[in-house]
C-alpha cells in the first residue's frame, strides 16, 4: 500500500475543529506491508486522544510526521494539548486505565499491541 496516501485519507476523515491545525510531514511515500485496518485503529486512536486532550475553546496543533528512515519505518504524532502527567506516564498501557469519564481504557494497551505485532 502507498503510505502516506493511506494516512492521509484516514487524517481527511477526521471531524477536526477549527480551532485545531493539523500539520503533516509524510516522507514515507513507498509501499509498505501492514495489516491496513489495525493500523488505522491505532492512528484513529492516537489522534481522537490528541484531539479530546484540547480544552474546549483552546487552540492547538497535532503534527504527524513519518520521516524516512534507512532501515525502519517511523510513524511520529505530537500535539500541543494539555499532555500527559508524569505519574499518569508508566500507567497508560495498563487494562482499564483512563483518565476520561468515558471509554473503558484499552485504547492504547490495543494500539500498543499491534504496534508490538508488526515489530515496533
Amino acid at each position: 500500500m502507498a503510505f502516506n496516501a493511506w494516512l492521509s485519507k484516514i487524517i481527511d476523515e477526521l471531524v477536526i475543529s477549527q480551532r485545531v491545525e493539523v500539520v503533516r510531514a509524510l516522507d514515507l511515500g513507498e509501499r509498505i506491508a501492514i495489516d491496513a485496518e489495525k493500523f488505522r485503529g491505532v492512528i484513529l486512536n492516537l489522534l481522537e486522544n490528541a484531539l479530546q486532550a484540547f480544552d474546549a475553546n483552546q487552540q492547538g496543533r497535532i503534527s504527524i510526521e513519518t520521516p524516512a528512515e534507512e532501515d525502519r519505518r517511523k510513524i511520529s504524532t505530537s500535539d500541543t494539548g494539555q499532555g500527559i502527567l508524569e505519574a499518569n506516564m508508566k500507567k497508560i498501557f495498563e487494562p482499564l486505565f483512563s483518565t476520561k469519564t468515558f471509554g473503558v481504557g484499552l485504547g492504547l494497551l490495543i494500539c500498543e499491541q499491534i504496534v508490538c505485532r508488526h515489530g515496533g
